[in-house]
């Protein structure tokens, strides 16, 4: 175990508002736990984002809840600290590191006091370290790199912003849907629509599987055509 150092503020603070009403809203759903990115990014189309280029320290990993955004700088993690103070349980933190410090924002002694609130996971735009406490612990981390090195703690960051991450904007109380094939980003006001569409596909695909087992091509199942 390594340490990061303090853990910030009191959790006496919660949010009000778009995002307290996506947590009460979405991460008590049952549907959560069936969801993968690869669903939503179909079912959802154009109308999602995709954030690229991130992993999961572990194979494995999944995790679905409303954004907890965060921004702050590469080389200090004392804004990511804040958020596992502040996050709400059922929250995915999300946050955006400006710049390139190849250094350990995140370890073992956070996924204890995130796993500890109940936060359903991490996506942070920077190197991580602890990976194999990390897997041990099964908690949820979505990074980008490894590094032994401590991250400072002096940037006190903004909790609550817009972010952008590998292109893709991410708002407080937007859906985050994390799993090995990648991050998707639905955007609250259409959060209704495409876990709708989702159970829409869900319900096709059951289709589509028992029609493949019994023989059919995928072509004719999928009614493509090679003309």
């Amino acid at each position: 175990m390594t340490s990061e150092g303090a853990a910030g503020p009191s959790r006496s603070s919660r949010p009000a508002g778009p995002l307290r009403e996506s947590i009460d809203a979405i991460s008590m759903s049952d549907v959560l736990a069936t969801l993968t990115s690869a669903s939503v990014a179909t079912a959802g189309g154009d109308g999602v984002g995709v954030v690229l280029g991130l992993a999961p320290a572990w194979r494995g990993a999944t995790a679905a809840g409303p954004a907890f955004t965060a921004a702050g700088v590469a080389g200090d993690n004392l804004v990511l600290h804040r958020a596992v103070a502040e996050a709400p349980p059922g929250s995915v933190i999300v946050a955006a590191l400006c710049g390139d410090a190849m250094v350990g924002h995140w370890g073992e002694l956070m996924c204890i006091a995130a796993a500890t609130a109940r936060i359903a996971g991490v996506v942070v735009s920077g190197p991580v370290r602890d990976l194999a406490q990390i897997e041990a612990r099964r908690f949820p981390v979505f990074h980008d790199g490894v590094a032994p090195r401590p991250a400072a703690k002096h940037h006190r960051g903004e909790l609550g912003p817009p972010i952008v991450i590998a292109g893709t904007t991410i708002a407080p109380g937007d859906l985050i849907v994390a799993d090995l094939d990648g991050i998707v980003v639905v955007p609250g006001v259409v959060v209704d629509e495409v876990l709708a569409a989702v159970r829409a596909l869900e319900i096709r695909e059951e289709e589509v599987v028992r029609t493949i087992e019994s023989g059919v091509s995928t072509l004719d199942a999928l009614g493509l055509s090679c003309r």
